[in-house]
């Protein structure tokens, strides 16, 4: 399985690719979200773990951009804005989870 891991916080970062490598995933690792979206239309994932608040493109517009391309690529969120409206504007732009830092 291949994971696109997009998250600008290197502490972070690592903590969750070590956790997913250790259990067999492969990790693409993107720091912000233009690459992000990028990437999503050069490769294939079997999911997307994506933050919200990234440099040059926020997590929400990678997810919009992504389904407005097609990308059916399941997506989980994983962001510190974790209040009723945060997940209700995730999944209103095609989230398929939302799990709020920290975890």
């Amino acid at each position: 399985m291949h994971i696109l891991l997009v998250e600008d916080q290197l502490k972070i970062a690592d903590f969750v690719t070590q956790g997913l490598l250790i259990n067999g995933f492969h990790v693409t690792h993107c720091t912000d979200g233009l690459a992000a979206l990028q990437a999503l239309q050069t490769d294939t994932f079997t999911v997307v773990i994506l933050d919200v608040m990234l440099p040059t493109m926020s997590g929400l517009d990678v997810l919009s951009g992504a389904r407005q391309l097609g990308i059916t690529t399941p997506v989980i969120i994983l962001s510190a804005k974790g209040d009723l409206n945060d997940k209700l504007a995730g999944f209103s732009r095609g989230a398929d989870d939302y799990l709020p830092k920290p975890f």
